[in-house]
This record gives C-alpha cells, structure tokens and sequence, in this order.
C-alpha cells in the first residue's frame, strides 16, 4: 500500500506535479467497495508515465490500494537507487502483474497497448492470464488534466488531433495555473462475470470495448459533449427542415417574404441562444468561490445527491429542475457540479436578465434567455422549442426552474409545464439506450439575500424590473453572511418510460393533445412534489413554524421550545431530512433566536427565564416566508385540521369531513401541489394519521388536544383569512385590481376587523385567492 520514491521523484518536481491529483470521497469509497470484493485491476486508457504516476499519488493518499507495475512505464529509475538494478524489476509482464498483485493488491494496465508494433500488448497477456480469477476488479481509470470541453473546430482537429490528452509540458502549465487534476473511476467490473458470459476467446476484446465506453462517458460527465460553435449549432437549429416550413407558413399568414421571417428568427436565437466558454466558466468560478465559501458557509450536499446527477449525466441528457426562492439559484448549480467535477449546465434564465454586459457573462456560462409567456410571440416560441431540443438531443445538461419564477411566499409554486414538456417532446427522439432525466433539486437557504425585498413586494410594492444598477448595487452583498445552502436530490424522473411506445399507447407525439397535456401536467406536478419531499428542515424554518402556528404575538420561551420540538418530531415521523444543526437542539433554536432578534424580526420581553418572544407585526412577512418553506410537508395534516374544525360538536361524520377536505384542496390549489401518483381518497387519511401521531386526535377522529389541533390549524389560518378577505371584499375592490395585482391596503382597509394575522394578506396569497375565486366564478373580473 505504501509508495515508495528515490531522489530523482523529487528532484525532477514529479513529485510536485503529480502529487496535486486529487480523488473525491465517493469515488474513493467506489474503490474502497471494489478493492474489498477482491484485487483490482486498473485501466488507463493509454501508456502514460504520468498519469500512473499521478493516479498512485492520490490512491496514496487516501489509504487505496496503489498499483506497484504498470508495462512499459520505466519508472523504476524514480525508485529507492537499490531497486534501479534489482532483478524484481525485470521479468514477463504475467510475472510481474502477480507480484503486483500479491505485494499491493492492484495492478495498472493501459488498454491501447499493444497498438504499435512495437510495444507488448501487455493488457492482452495479464488479461488472458488471469481471466480465472472470479474475484478480479478492473476499473476503467481516468486522470483529468484539462477540463475544457472538445469544440466541433475542424482546423484545431487537424493541428491539435486529441485535445482532451494534453501533453506533459501543457499539464504541467495547467496544474502550475491552479488546475488541479483529478481521478475519474467508471463502474468497477467483475473479470469473472464477464469471462463466464463471452468466453475465453472473446474476453480481451469485449473488455476494451467496455473500458473504452465506461472511460467515454465518464470523460463526458466532467468535459460534457462536443461543444458547437454558436454559429454552427444556428445554422443546424434555424437550417432544420421544420424551421424552413415554419417559416413558409408564417410567411404565408403575414404576408411578409420568407427572407424577412428568416431574419426575424435569426434576431430571435441571438436573443435566446448561449454563448458557452469555458474561459467564461473559470473566471466566474474564481469570481463566485468568495461567495459561496464567505457570504454563504459553502454548500452541503450528501454523496447520493452528487451520484444521481452523475448518474443522470452518464446515462444522457440530465435535466436539472431545481427550486428557485433567490437569483443565486442562477449560479449556485454550475459553481456546485464545477467544484464535483462535472459539466456545468446550459440554464435557462428570464430575458429581464438579459441585461447588457451581464448577459454577456451570463450567456458565456450557459445561460439562455426565453421570455415569461410565448403568447403572441409564434416566431420566438419555435425558434426556443427547436434550441431547446437541440441541446436535450446532443445530451448537454441543462437547467431549468419548473416553478417559472422565484418563490415570494417561501412555498413551492405550481409547475410551469412550457419547458417541461418542450423536453418530454424531445426525449422521444434521444438516440437508442439514452435517456432523459428529470432531477428534482431542492436548494435551500438558512438566510435568503433577497427576503426583504420579497417582503416589500408581499406588503404590495411594485416589482422593479431588474437593471445593471442592480447587479452593481447587489455588491453588497458580500459585505454580510447568509449561512449555509442546503442541495438535495428527489428520486430522478426517466423520460424514456412515459414517451416511448408501450403496448397500450404509441410514441408521445403521436397521442390525443388532451393525453398528452395530462402527462405533462402530471410529469410537472412530479417534479415539483418530489422537490418538496428532499427539502431540508432548518432550524429557522421550525422556529417560524412555532412562532406563527398560534395567533398571540407573544410565546413563551419554554412554550416554544416544546413547540419546536413538537414540530421536529412531526417531521421527522414524514421522512422530512433535518438539518444536521439540530444535533445540537438548543443551541440551534438559540443562535436561531438570536439572529431573528438582529435582524429585528423579534423582540425578546422579560428575563432568561420567563422571556416572552414577539414578532414584530410588520416583519412577520419576514418569519412567514421561513414558515412556508416548510408548510408543504404539514399540507395533508392543516387541511384535515381545517376540515375538522368547521365540523359540529358531536361525532366525526367522515364524509362531511371529506367533503370539506377535498373542498379545501380544490380552493388551494394554487397554494400545495399533491403527489399526482397518490389517489385522492388517501390524502384525507394521511392528515388523519399525521394528527393522530401528533396526538391532536383519537383514532376515532376526535379532538383530544385542543392545543396541538390548534398549533397545526393555525398555520393555515392565514390562508383561510387570505382567501375569504378577497371573496368578502371582491365588489369593493378596483377593475385592474381583480383582474392584476390586489393591493393589499385595499382589502385590509375592507377586511381588517376579520383578521387575526397580518400576513394573511400577503400579495401572493392574494393573488392567488383572486386568480382561484375568478376561475369557479366567485369573482368576476368585469366586477
């Protein structure tokens, strides 16, 4: 296991240059898994002297078995000067590959030897020769040196042949530049399972096709694919004979000439298109590091959230759909996959951003532009649906917010179903054993930088448009700490099972319209469901919980606390993941407290021991937003508390109890999105169950604990007062305010004697009421 080096290691700076490879915990962890299974065989793709040498400086480093021999690498010279003439290093290449193995417990072999004529076909001889091992791991290896993704230039080809093995002298000025190199592993492969299953005499050629392909994809994970010019991938979307039909057909119902429509759509994929550099992707990565590592406390992902977007990107296109509460959700996903070693993402960005030169950065880093509705707008609409397919079919990742916007209100929003089923449309026409993937993200925050602005727009202020002067202004955000993100992977969603042809149903395309929005419909809902079943539980989100579930301002200190815990337990109980502070309960709930008081959101009354906690009434926005990043996981649990509470003394009569249940569930639909896989009848039990856990109720379905009832229906109070302040106020309120954006001073000068929570009337929840009450015809908008 352990290396040993003479003078001329570290007198040459080999030592220097090699040692800066690095492995990664998962990996690491992989190898350790194989290595217990039996000896390991490593395979690099080609003879490198320094790339053996830099893969067994980080297997060293990480306590791995380190191969001691790899064929015609003549590095013994770099050895201890009493091995140089040691006659331990001579012999056949099956002699010294069993030493190896013997001694060190791996060996190294390079699958193109044998290639030239006159170089030993070395991986044949160990191959064959210990084809009877059943216990043999092979491990197709990778050492990255240079992460810039292969560009389709033909001139550059012909110069430069293969871009992606730099030579020594420009690995060495890479690493010099801060790159450092890294160790990518394909899966292990069983020797034994392979050689049972093609034969003896198939076995060495099948195994370098399988190390050729595992070494491929894994290259495309950390390089992406073959990166198009802008130019060229114009020409290949706006050349397609669909978009020269489109634009007969729209010249045809304009009037205008073809040549006039072809202009136009140009104009429009320079407004919409990418500009990808990976110049750009560096210095942006250097610019965000301070960031994410000083105003944020870094970011915390669990190993398996890292594998199932490697895992999506092995196996395709990976389509990550992440939650979106701040414009830092922009960068957060590129900087994370960059740091893990992965391709960065081609994300789809509103056109507010597409402010000049911002955009510039922006587009340099995969950014892509599509406005908020493609209403009226038939020449963008296709021109961004024929990018977009390019880019799923040519597998880069892309990126995307399913919930349109951020969330203002803290809660996960409805799926916006453009994007999600512009990819389901192109995943029918991914190349064959390929796939499409959904990834659901979770991202979460322990402070948003942008809630008091999201505050001020809930109290009714009118949203700005974004500007430069605001990037510049937004500086100052370095200046202050926002704690740690929190990144979470939901169970991935495979296009290919949903848009390929099944014994009932043809290909997607070929489906009734009405089908088709159905599964998109439902795909979307998917996505967002499964976003909230990984959101992280922080400390801060329990306490707003506690603070906001009953209607006093003031609660009492050890009230809280048993509150909190309360809270915790119920989550817990769901699957809910908990932030990692709350091993720690009381100083997490303390240092919580603390900086609510800070910021002014609380105000502490009375000693330590009988301290009253406040919130102040115009920043409880502030603390409901913290609440509602969390109400999903109660949704089932409120509703059936609501249901419950309008119900007459006496026995539970359990259909009234559903009636009012699904009732609620139809006037909030703007509010919760429910697992479309779950029938509807099963909801309500689920409440019911979650309460009886929660010892509100008995098993008959009777109030047993008027508080706890009550902690849990009084986190949905606010949307019930929400909504019946629009539906009692409706005939007093403006035109343009029922059919836009209600104010919130308006229906509070109407409703105030009603309300018992100021941010019930929160803008979101507002507009939400109206658009709800106009669609069942509560409303009208000619009101």
């Amino acid at each position: 296991m352990g290396v040993r080096w003479g003078p001329l290691w570290w007198l040459s700076g080999l030592a220097w240059l090699a040692g800066r490879t690095r492995i990664s915990d998962a990996f690491a962890e992989e190898l350790r898994l194989a290595a217990a299974r039996g000896p390991v065989v490593f395979v690099l793709q080609e003879a490198s002297l320094l790339d053996w040498l830099s893969l067994r400086a980080a297997l060293a480093t990480r306590s791995l078995p380190t191969p001691g021999w790899a064929p015609g690498t003549f590095d013994r010279w770099l050895a201890p000067v009493g091995r140089w003439f040691s006659s331990s290093e001579r012999g056949p290449s099956t002699t010294r590959a069993e030493r190896a193995l013997q001694q060190d417990g791996a060996v190294c072999l390079f699958a193109e030897d044998g290639r030239l004529w006159w170089r030993e076909d070395s991986f044949r001889l160990v191959i064959e020769h210990m084809a009877t091992k059943p216990d043999l791991q092979v491990v197709p290896v990778t050492v990255v040196w240079d992460r810039s993704p292969d560009v389709a230039a033909p001139l550059r080809a012909f110069f430069l042949a293969k871009w992606g093995v730099p030579g020594f002298f420009r690995r060495a000025w890479l690493t010099l530049f801060g790159q450092r190199p890294f160790v990518q592993i394909g899966r292990p492969i069983a020797l034994g399972e392979v050689a049972t299953r093609v034969g003896a005499d198939r076995l060495v050629g099948v195994l370098r096709r399988m190390v050729a392909r595992s070494l491929l994809v894994e290259t495309r994970t950390v390089r992406g694919p073959v990166l198009l010019p802008f130019g060229k991938l114009r020409r290949i979307v706006l050349d397609a004979p669909p978009m020269k039909q489109f634009a007969r057909q729209e010249a045809a119902r304009t009037g205008v000439s073809v040549e006039r429509v072809e202009h136009r759509m140009t104009q429009e994929y320079g407004r919409i298109a990418s500009n990808f550099s990976w110049t750009a992707i560096q210095a942006l990565h250097l610019v965000l590091r301070p960031l994410w590592t000083r105003v944020f406390r870094g970011v915390q992902a669990e190993p398996a959230d890292v594998e199932r977007i490697r895992a999506a990107m092995r196996g395709g296109t990976a389509v990550l759909v992440p939650s979106h509460k701040s414009h830092f959700d922009y960068v957060l996903l590129s900087w994370f996959l960059y740091d893990a070693g992965m391709i960065v993402p081609h994300v789809a960005a509103g056109m507010n951003l597409a402010i000049w030169p911002l955009s510039i950065v922006l587009r340099g880093a995969g950014g892509f532009f599509l406005r908020r509705s493609f209403k009226g707008e038939p020449v963008f609409a296709r021109v961004f649906e024929r990018y977009l397919r390019e880019l799923v079919l040519r597998e880069y990742p892309i990126e995307f917010f399913p919930e349109g916007g951020r969330s203002r209100s803290g809660k996960l929003l409805p799926p916006r179903l453009g994007l999600v089923g512009m990819v389901m449309d192109a995943a029918e026409f991914r190349a064959h054993g390929r796939e499409v993937t959904f990834l659901p993200i979770s991202v979460m925050y322990e402070q948003v930088a942008e809630e008091h602005a999201m505050a001020r727009e809930l109290g009714g202020e009118k949203k700005r448009a974004e500007s430069m002067t605001d990037v510049l202004r937004a500086r100052s955000v370095f200046g202050r700490r926002y704690g740690r993100v929190f990144l979470r992977v939901g169970e991935p969603i495979a296009c290919g099972p949903l848009v390929d042809a099944t014994a009932d149903l043809p290909v997607f395309s070929e489906r009734p319209e009405a089908a088709r929005r159905d599964l998109v419909r439902r795909v979307g809902e998917r996505i967002i469901h499964r976003v909230g079943s990984v959101t992280v539980a922080l400390p801060s989100g329990l306490v707003a919980l506690a603070l906001l579930a009953l209607p006093r301002r003031g609660v009492r200190h050890t009230e809280l606390v048993a509150r909190v815990e309360r809270m915790q337990a119920f989550l817990a109980a769901e699957g809910c993941p908990l932030s990692p502070a709350f091993v720690h309960f009381d100083e997490a709930v303390a240092q919580v407290l603390d900086r609510f008081v800070r910021t002014g959101w609380v105000e502490p009354l009375g000693e330590t021991d009988g301290r009253v906690w406040q919130v102040l009434p115009e920043k409880r926005l502030l603390v409901d937003f913290a609440k509602n990043q969390l109400l999903h996981w109660f949704a089932p649990a409120g509703l059936a508390a609501c249901a419950l509470r309008g119900q007459p003394d006496g026995p539970v009569d359990p259909a009234a109890l559903g009636t009012a249940f699904e009732a609620l569930r139809a006037v909030w639909r703007r509010e919760f999105v429910w697992d479309p896989d779950v029938p509807a009848s099963s909801h309500l039990s689920r409440g019911l169950d979650q309460l009886r856990r929660h010892g509100a109720i008995d098993a008959h379905g009777q109030v047993v604990d008027e508080q706890r009832i009550g902690e849990i229906y009084g986190l949905f109070r606010s949307l019930l007062e929400g909504y019946l302040v629009v539906v009692s106020a409706g005939a007093y309120l403006p035109d343009d305010h029922l059919a836009d954006s209600i104010a919130a001073d308006h229906a509070g000068r109407v409703a105030a004697p009603w309300l018992s929570r100021p941010e019930s009337l929160s803008l979101v929840t507002l507009q939400n009421a109206v658009a709800t009450a106009i669609e069942d015809s509560a409303l009208s908008a000619t009101q």
